[in-house]
């Protein structure tokens, strides 16, 4: 009778691994299936946005605020990404964004630390008439015609206001 009941212990300890195995690989079937969605999503967002920098760069500041919030690069220091390699890294932003031109233009951080940051957008190809934007920690989207965007650009969208400024000849970029 005991070597029944050790069987039995045995099988029961068996049944209960075996559980426990199927229990894991069907939460890594999920986990894999869910990033899948996430990156599609993330894919489908970004064509949506790439065609219109300044809607890139509303997008981007919501990023940089997630960033310094969830201390996404988990380095326990509440700042903003230093760069938009930073923010891919976190998986915040896609490698497209970060390293090459998109929808005509190119960005990059030109400032950032606990308290402020700046990112610009410039067109890819020199092009006297295009806009150039910039971004900041207020969150205000400026714009210049023809050269580099800065704080002391004009106003282009403040979300506070809620409205866009459209410039002369502006053409949906």
């Amino acid at each position: 009778m005991r070597g029944g009941r050790k069987g039995e212990a045995r099988r029961s300890t068996r049944q209960r691994i075996y559980t426990l195995v199927a229990g894991a690989l069907l939460l890594a079937l999920g986990l894999g299936s869910l990033r899948g969605m996430l990156l599609l999503g993330r894919r489908k967002l970004d064509e949506k946005l790439y065609p219109y920098p300044w809607k890139v760069l509303v997008a981007l500041a919501q990023v940089q605020e997630r960033y310094r919030l969830h201390d996404l690069d988990g380095d326990g220091a509440k700042a903003y990404a230093p760069s938009l390699e930073a923010l891919e890294r976190a998986g915040a932003i896609s490698h497209a964004l970060a390293f090459e031109a998109v929808g005509g233009y190119r960005y990059g951080v030109v400032a950032a630390d606990a308290q402020t940051w700046a990112i610009r957008a410039a067109p890819a190809a020199e092009d006297p008439a295009a806009l150039h934007y910039w971004v900041d920690q207020t969150h205000v989207v400026r714009a210049a015609r023809g050269q580099a965007a800065d704080r002391g650009a004009a106003v282009f969208l403040d979300p506070r206001r809620a409205d866009v400024v459209v410039f002369p000849g502006w053409e949906g970029k």
